[in-house]
């Protein structure tokens, strides 16, 4: 099969590319983090998060058939045989990275943080305990993927340890929000399934105002940056843009855009406002000589 169907499959515009980055940036603002050990963790992050999503493309084929019906495994582009290969495959590589990067840093908090974060993805995913079907707490679970676990996993390797704590709850904040958003989206395909996500057990405009709330928290945590930090462009920015975030989350709660459109939105000004920010603190580090 096409190699662009396997791409697909593992979502690499996602979940996945949003992995990677946090790897990245947590690497770089934890500070003293060899190179190659921050390059490890990244392709560790990248083929975690991977296996995660075709686990859960899987375990969600009958629902993508609703909600996501041009995905690989709904088009029969790939075989379900062929995905759990292929799934297998990538968490053997991302168990591989753990194994070497424990074996280097002689670190048993890595280890158990690690087989922590491999454990709940298959939680996350499979019965019987498929924690994406309760509400908040698959949003709870699937935010600890992309922000949580990077940030921990970077951080008991590291020997420098600056504050990246602050960005991390923002980081968080807004991946917590935005797959609430996600689930407005794929609300029809997780009630034929049964999953009880958030907007199904509280309903959409709740939802949404709990989303809204949470991009507000950051909008928050961007205004204490900018009134408080040397870098003050970068983080007017940062607030200008969480503020287009709760913007967008009001115009659907007035149902001035739908659930799609906006998930897009958000995943963009999400992404923008993050970076923004680290981005700001790191040059705070620089600045301050940290």
């Amino acid at each position: 099969m096409h190699w662009r169907a396997y791409l697909a499959l593992i979502e690499p515009y996602n979940h996945l590319g949003i992995s990677l980055l946090m790897s990245l940036v947590f690497s770089a603002l934890l500070g003293g983090i060899p190179l190659q050990t921050a390059m490890l963790l990244a392709v560790m992050f990248v083929l975690l998060a991977g296996g995660q999503n075709s686990l859960n493309a899987m375990t969600d084929a009958a629902a993508d058939r609703v909600s996501w019906p041009s995905r690989p495994l709904p088009l029969g582009l790939i075989k379900m045989t062929s995905a759990q290969i292929f799934t297998k495959a990538l968490f053997a590589g991302g168990s591989l990275i753990i194994l070497l990067l424990t074996t280097v840093h002689v670190s048993i908090w890595f280890l158990g943080l690690m087989l922590t974060d491999v454990a709940l993805m298959f939680a996350y995913s499979s019965r019987p305990f498929r924690l994406k079907r309760f509400p908040l707490i698959g949003n709870l679970t699937a935010s600890s993927f992309v922000v949580v676990f990077p940030y921990l996993g970077n951080l008991v390797l590291s020997s420098n340890q600056r504050p990246a704590l602050f960005v991390a709850t923002a980081f968080f904040l807004l991946s917590v929000a935005t797959f609430i958003v996600e689930d407005l989206v794929t609300l029809k395909g997780d009630k034929l399934i049964g999953d009880t996500t958030l907007p199904l057990a509280i309903g959409r405009q709740p939802s949404v105002l709990v989303a809204l709330s949470l991009y507000g928290l950051v909008f928050l945590e961007t205004f204490v940056q900018w009134w408080s930090s040397p870098s003050m462009v970068l983080s007017f920015l940062a607030m200008m843009s969480s503020l287009a975030l709760v913007a967008s989350a009001s115009m659907l709660l007035r149902e001035r855009t739908n659930p799609d459109v906006f998930l897009r939105i958000c995943q963009v000004w999400a992404l923008t406002t993050g970076l923004l920010l680290a981005m700001g603190q790191l040059l705070n580090f620089v600045l301050s000589g940290a």
